[in-house]
């Protein structure tokens, strides 16, 4: 009796036009689920769905990929997950990158048209 192996999270085993598919459609809904994080939260079986976009975090294992609630916490929870810039437009950041010891961090956000940015941030701990 072996161990039985771990499914591949769906971000390693879809094909890239359904990931693609996948991630733009999360995108697309990001500023719909985040309106209703309250009612998202409040039932497991929404917040489990899973959410096949990378989120970008190290040290993640298995998890790459994430599931409605994580990014429901992120925005709900993080002091500059959720983002206004100069002119007060607001965005939620989607996508983490970078490295925590050089301080060199690209994340990406989400705005509520849909359009998908590329931001810098000195620190994680400004997220």
């Amino acid at each position: 009796m072996g161990l039985k192996p771990k499914p591949r999270p769906a971000f390693y085993t879809m094909k890239p036009e359904e990931y693609e598919a996948a991630c733009t459609y999360f995108y697309s809904h990001a500023w719909f689920f985040f309106k209703h994080a309250d009612i998202i939260l409040k039932d497991s079986r929404l917040y489990l769905a899973h959410v096949p976009a990378h989120n970008g975090l190290m040290y993640s294992g298995d998890f790459p990929d994430g599931n409605l609630w994580v990014y429901l916490q992120w925005w709900l929870n993080g002091p500059k997950c959720v983002r206004t810039d100069e002119e007060g437009n607001p965005a939620l950041t989607v996508q983490f990158g970078g490295s925590e010891l050089s301080g060199l961090n690209e994340c990406f956000h989400v705005r509520p048209d849909g359009r998908i940015e590329e931001y810098r941030t000195n620190y994680f701990s400004n997220i």
